[in-house]
């Protein structure tokens, strides 16, 4: 498990026993966020500053650096990915998504934008498409090859705005607002189903079971509810016990069985403040084990 540390560092934690494996240096303070590879071979760190990136790659196996790019942004980070077999980086902000070779360190391509701030960024599982969804505006489908529009997925969005890939590849679901949406990604056609959660239109993570069975998300400010990702039928449905201020940070599954959800109270959130301030940030988590992720919203 990796999460963003003090001084621009990543703590990797050992999760069976809660042990510190290795403390990475090298990125700069501001926005930051970190990514494993779908095969666990190569961890992501970026981070922003004063409109400059700052990405290292660092290789699982015995921690040393993989890939390294420093470049200057249009505006601030809001979002980044890297492609499965770490060759490309791709990060989004006001109005801008660019792309790196990570072979060459070099900038190969701005990729037109619809407008506003890029807040989610995912390739798919097999490298050949990355999705970008911009608050307030569209989500669309890129292809990798050539860096082409594949087709634009949902227009006229809300600004709260979340993708996700199941670790098969065969779906994509789109939260967007009050509402989330599942593509079969062997068409694109018209969503396989609309989950509607009425009024309820915070900042919702979506994630996918590691088995790509299940699809989960956030109901409202007490609920947490499982779908089939095939069908969008309800299989669970999760009260969340909260009682001060509650944030739902990030979702974390395991399996198609386990549910963990970073879910803290005012008081909680405090002291995860300051337990980030001493450099063991337990917000903005990505775990190495396979179907795993919690991320800061």
């Amino acid at each position: 498990m990796a999460v963003p540390g003090a001084m621009g560092s990543l703590l990797v934690f050992n999760t069976n026993d809660g042990s510190v494996v290795k403390v990475l240096t090298g990125l700069t303070g501001g926005w930051r966020d970190v990514a494993f590879t779908p095969d666990g071979q190569y961890l992501l760190g970026a981070s922003e500053a004063s409109s400059r990136l700052t990405a290292i790659v660092w290789r699982t196996s015995n921690w040393s650096r993989y890939r390294e790019i420093r470049a200057s942004l249009p505006h601030w980070l809001r979002a980044v990915a890297l492609s499965p077999d770490a060759r490309w980086l791709a990060a989004g902000g006001w109005n801008y998504l660019q792309i790196y070779d990570l072979d060459t360190g070099e900038k190969v391509t701005d990729v037109p934008q619809p407008g506003r701030y890029v807040y989610s960024l995912q390739f798919s599982p097999n490298g050949q498409y990355l999705a970008s969804a911009n608050g307030g505006t569209a989500a669309k489908l890129w292809r990798v090859s050539d860096w082409s529009e594949v087709r634009t997925l949902a227009e006229m969005l809300p600004e709260n705005v979340s993708l996700a890939y199941s670790p098969d590849g065969r779906y994509l679901a789109l939260s967007a607002g009050s509402s989330v949406r599942v593509w079969n990604t062997s068409s694109w056609d018209a969503p396989l189903y609309t989950l509607d959660r009425g009024s309820f239109e915070s900042a919702v993570p979506v994630v996918f079971t590691a088995d790509s069975q299940f699809v989960v998300t956030r109901w409202n400010a007490s609920t947490v509810k499982v779908f089939g990702a095939a069908d969008g039928v309800e299989h669970r449905s999760i009260a969340l016990s909260i009682t001060v201020a509650p944030f739902l940070y990030g979702l974390a599954v395991r399996g198609s069985t386990d549910l963990y959800t970073g879910i803290y109270d005012q008081q909680e959130l405090n002291r995860c403040l300051s337990l980030a301030r001493a450099g063991h940030r337990r917000l903005g988590v990505e775990r190495l084990e396979r179907g795993v992720h919690l991320h800061a919203g």
